[in-house]
């Protein structure tokens, strides 16, 4: 634990801004997708690489096809948004049947991508556990032994505290 003046000092000291906490808080705020993938802002570089390298792979691969039922969008427009007077004009069933089937092609893009972006992060999850899962096996299995450092540390405190007792 620390004491009341050291917190102050950490205080101070997180108060005190460089330029590039500055520059990653503007980006965060401006663009957090991009923040998300730059190297000055990004803390863990090693991880930030690795995982890069994981999105490349999977941007590779070609995603399976949309299912049918996958995905269900509410589109604004239907075939009673026209009167049956205006649908006895040819040029209004002419703009109807363009309309909707312009609306059907653009839902159906949309869907396609919001497919393709669930499966290509669903396969970057699944690769990352691929790769994380024997990390964290191992250390599952293993049993870690406590630190002797620490028992040395209590013990030296003992010691210190009994010879001051014996002072007093």
């Amino acid at each position: 634990m620390c004491n009341d003046a050291q917190w102050h000092i950490s205080i101070v000291c997180q108060n005190t801004l460089t330029g590039i906490y500055f520059y990653s808080q503007a980006l965060i705020s401006i663009d957090p997708v991009r923040a998300r993938a730059d190297p000055v802002v990004v803390k863990n570089i090693p991880y930030f690489k690795a995982k890069k390298a994981l999105e490349a792979e999977v941007m590779k691969l070609d995603p399976p096809p949309r299912p049918q039922n996958w995905g269900e969008l509410d589109l604004p427009l239907n075939a009673s948004s026209w009167s049956e007077e205006e649908l006895k004009r040819p040029e209004k069933f002419y703009e109807m049947t363009v309309l909707l089937n312009a609306q059907r092609e653009i839902a159906d893009k949309i869907l396609e991508a919001q497919w393709e972006a669930k499966w290509r992060q669903e396969k970057l999850n699944e690769m990352l556990e691929e790769k994380v899962r024997p990390y964290i096996q191992n250390v599952d299995g293993t049993v870690i032994s406590r630190p002797i450092m620490v028992q040395q540390q209590n013990q030296d405190k003992k010691k210190r505290r009994q010879r001051r007792w014996w002072l007093f």
